[in-house]
């Protein structure tokens, strides 16, 4: 007689992925501690991420594929293709997508397109310097009709968020509001 049982595994990968997202995704990544900011190569759009493991850690065979390896079996490769179809979906609903770096996972966020700077005077957007000031870089966002990110780029070329307080006038444009 055949004993092989019948196991639906959606409940615990739920309840894995679920712990993956301890923190409140719903506003973003952007207020998560351990966020941290690179620029796509291929896009060259800014992108908020954040690490969540390894993937023999959270992959449920727990095995990293290599093209040549044999160690993994049909099974793993099932359980390991619904639990990242599962794991993709929920990271869909909150605008995020999953971002593998060798054996690193990453959650993350396209921000697009952003203003940058090194001296927190000039600021710079697609190689081009777009403003001399804080002043004049309001003024740039207010003529493009576009606030993107500002962001600071050390020599190091470590990006942090670069929080501008702007006011924008209420003479000028109807309402004094920050944005």
């Amino acid at each position: 007689m055949n004993s092989k049982k019948r196991i639906d595994l959606r409940k615990q990968f739920s309840e894995e992925i679920e712990s993956l997202f301890s923190f409140d995704y719903s506003e973003g990544i952007r207020n998560n501690p351990d966020m941290g900011l690179h620029i796509c190569e291929f896009s060259g759009d800014l992108v908020e991420s954040i690490y969540i493991g390894d993937v023999c850690s959270i992959m449920p065979s727990g095995k990293y594929y290599m093209t040549w390896t044999t160690n993994q079996t049909l099974r793993d490769e099932i359980m390991d293709f619904h639990f990242m179809e599962m794991l993709e979906k929920r990271c869909d609903n909150f605008g995020l997508f999953i971002r593998q770096d060798g054996t690193d996972m990453f959650v993350e966020s396209s921000v697009g397109d952003f203003v940058s700077t090194e001296d927190f005077e000039t600021f710079y957007q697609f190689g081009k310097c777009v403003a001399s000031s804080v002043d004049e870089l309001e003024e740039y966002f207010i003529d493009s009709g576009v606030f993107d990110a500002v962001v600071h780029i050390n020599e190091r070329g470590y990006i942090n968020y670069h929080h501008i307080d702007y006011k924008i006038s209420a003479k000028r444009y109807g309402t004094g509001r920050r944005i």
